[in-house]
């Protein structure tokens, strides 16, 4: 994509290419910076067409069978197979950002100015977008929660399968040194306290989740129990998310190859590598849990509008506002599709 200083307009044209040039520079560039939307099926139909939400058919169950002798009856043998049929809604949600320039950086010619403005807008809207569907992908649910002290040092949380623990505050302190279960959701205090503890924390509402191996590290049996899960749902994992902290313990075991030895294997964005069979994605938008699923099955992701570029003149500052927005959802199909290995946070400890 040209730069807009490289299309040789004039600085009288500028505004009004605006907001062409810039929705096509967003949206050749964000695609590479996004890293969730590769791993969903994507619809359309909501696009240009009236319609708030959308709902996917979903099946479930499987055909038993049997072995019937030479002149058997069927229906003796097994009662008629069915399956279930069911649908999830997806309504798409509004997300945008926007920024002003000022008309003396476009007519003194300073479109560099501009191109940094919309890299930030390419990048935060993709960040943006990634965490949306990341959050979708491991069910993150936020609560915070009071417990009264008892004078102890340990307190159990109402849920466990912990993804993330924003804050904990004794007597609406924030303290520190505390350890978590993030997987039993119990929390362990620095010492013994008789007031209030309050916890903010994000846990997940998927079905398969599991401690890990090892507390407070993520192993090469964290993967395989994972995609052991999956399978056994009759699902193929194919695609590994991680933290780029937690790459560090890939990245040591012998089992890792690393992307450059693909040779010419199409890679996904963000892939760092392979390990037990998965393609291994890090993402500064992920939790430091290990997230194991099979792509694009598990989920889909329903457009309404892919991305709209508006500008409006504001005279008083002599400036021009640049606003951008993307109408959008996301859901999980399959939760069978989907595995999770928490503990793996590196204030984990069983308790």
């Amino acid at each position: 994509m040209k730069k807009l200083e490289e299309l040789a307009v004039t600085t009288t044209t500028v505004a009004s290419l605006l907001p062409k040039v810039i929705q096509k520079k967003v949206e050749e560039a964000r695609r590479e910076k996004l890293f969730m939307l590769q791993l969903f099926r994507e619809n359309r139909s909501l696009v240009g067409k009236p319609g708030k939400s959308i709902y996917i058919p979903k099946v479930s169950g499987a055909f038993s069978w049997a072995i019937v002798s030479e002149g058997g009856d069927i229906e003796s043998a097994l009662s008629a197979q069915t399956r279930t049929f069911s649908s999830v809604q997806i309504t798409p949600v509004k997300m945008g950002t926007w920024t002003q320039i000022t008309n003396e950086a476009i007519l003194t010619a300073q479109v560099d100015v501009v191109d940094m403005l919309v890299d930030r807008a390419t990048f935060d809207l993709a960040d943006a977008l990634d965490t949306y569907l990341y959050q979708t992908i491991v069910g993150t649910t936020s609560t915070t929660e009071n417990i009264a002290g008892s004078g102890t040092d340990t307190y159990d949380l109402s849920y466990g399968k912990i993804l993330k623990v924003n804050s904990v505050k004794v007597a609406n302190v924030a303290t520190s040194g505390y350890k978590i279960d993030y997987y039993d959701g119990k929390v362990k205090l620095a010492s013994t306290t008789s007031s209030t503890v309050t916890v903010d924390y994000i846990y997940s509402s998927r079905t398969y989740v599991y401690d890990a191996s090892t507390t407070a590290k993520l192993t090469y049996s964290d993967f395989i129990t994972a995609k052991i899960a999956i399978e056994q749902n009759k699902f193929t994992p194919n695609v590994a998310i991680v933290t780029p902290s937690l790459t560090s313990y890939i990245l040591k075991d012998s089992r890792f190859i690393d992307k450059t030895k693909y040779g010419k294997e199409v890679m996904l964005n963000g892939e760092i590598g392979k390990i037990a069979g998965l393609k291994i994605i890090s993402s500064h938008n992920a939790y430091d849990v290990l997230v194991v699923l099979d792509a694009p099955t598990f989920g889909m992701v329903v457009w309404k509008v892919p991305l709209e570029v508006l500008t409006k003149k504001e005279e008083k500052t002599y400036s021009v506002k640049v606003y951008f927005y993307q109408i959008v959802g996301a859901g999980v199909i399959f939760d069978e599709a989907i595995a999770i290995v928490t503990n793996t946070q590196s204030n984990a400890q069983d308790i």
